[in-house]
């Protein structure tokens, strides 16, 4: 039996148009887990927000701050409500902003636990979208992905992850039929802080693009543990797959409807149309894990998109 995941990234929760095009994929192909990025743009405002606080400027702060309010509004109309979980973010923001200091005086758990707030939005209100359109499905943070503190670009600790994995809510609900929905990006990590905090449970990131690279992580981790037996990513963006140019730059593109692991790899690496559609780090864990992947476009699901094996 093959696992699908679908992971959808920032573009497709950005209008009412295309959440309706989310909803209605979801509902239409039924994956049993859903990886989610910020909404497009908020991960680089949440940066501006936390360059703000960390130099005191509280203008910075304002202004990335009703940017984030902005960007958000589209997939607030969708849900038709903000959630009281989102509230609790853009509470702890808008007292940052006024001057309020609630986080430790770590500049990397600072700088992650603002950045971080991002997919936990969006996915609290992917979820509440979800449900109220009859798909069940359950809100999950990855805090079983075990990272080093290198804050802003974690690595994973491969051998905690599978650990706390194995018992995770996430391999439960799977056994039980649930779709779990899972920000991408986040991670935990325990770190000391010179006796300030004896130990401190921190949030870290995976770099840009991680919520790709948490896909493909999640599907070879519950591969490995033998939580399921194969499994298959589909990453939907605004493309109808990998072609041989951009076509943005207005010249006839062609798309491939099948490449191997190499051909995508030797893609991304050379520049082709493939740099920024597909993050290195997650080649690396499809390939690993043997897991089919996809990438199709939620503006026309009905196309194939391009096949990687």
């Amino acid at each position: 039996m093959i696992t699908n995941g679908f992971k959808f990234g920032g573009k497709a929760l950005a209008t009412r148009e295309s959440i309706n095009n989310v909803v209605e994929i979801t509902k239409t192909y039924r994956p049993e887990i859903i990886i989610i990025s910020a909404v497009g743009g908020v991960t680089t405002q949440l940066e501006v927000f936390a360059n703000g606080y960390l130099s005191g400027d509280r203008n910075m702060m304002k202004g990335s701050l009703q940017r984030i309010h902005e960007l958000h509004e589209p997939i607030f109309e969708a849900n038709g409500e903000m959630p009281e979980e989102a509230k609790q973010y853009f509470d702890i923001l808008t007292k940052l902003s006024n001057g309020h200091s609630r986080f430790y005086n770590l500049v990397g758990i600072v700088q992650d636990a603002i950045q971080s707030m991002g997919e936990k939005i969006s996915s609290l209100l992917l979820s509440s979208i979800l449900s109220k359109n009859s798909f069940t499905n359950e809100l999950v943070l990855p805090s079983f992905i075990r990272t080093d503190a290198n804050f802003g670009n974690a690595n994973v600790i491969r051998e905690e992850f599978l650990e706390e994995l194995r018992g995770s809510k996430l391999v439960s609900l799977i056994q039980k039929g649930k779709s779990p929905v899972i920000p991408g990006y986040i991670a935990w990590c325990s770190v000391e802080d010179d006796g300030f905090i004896d130990a401190l449970e921190a949030q870290t990131t995976l770099g840009r693009e991680g919520s790709d690279y948490t896909s493909g992580l999640i599907l070879r981790g519950l591969k490995e543990i033998g939580a399921v037996e194969e499994a298959e990513l589909t990453l939907w963006k605004d493309k109808d797959g990998v072609g041989d140019k951009d076509p943005e730059l207005g010249l006839p593109v062609q798309f491939y409807q099948n490449m191997t692991y190499q051909q995508l790899r030797e893609a991304v690496a050379y520049g082709k149309y493939a740099e920024g559609l597909v993050h290195p780090k997650t080649v690396d864990e499809v390939e690993a894990g043997q897991i089919i992947l996809r990438i199709k476009n939620f503006w026309h699901p009905e196309l194939p998109g391009t096949l990687i094996s």
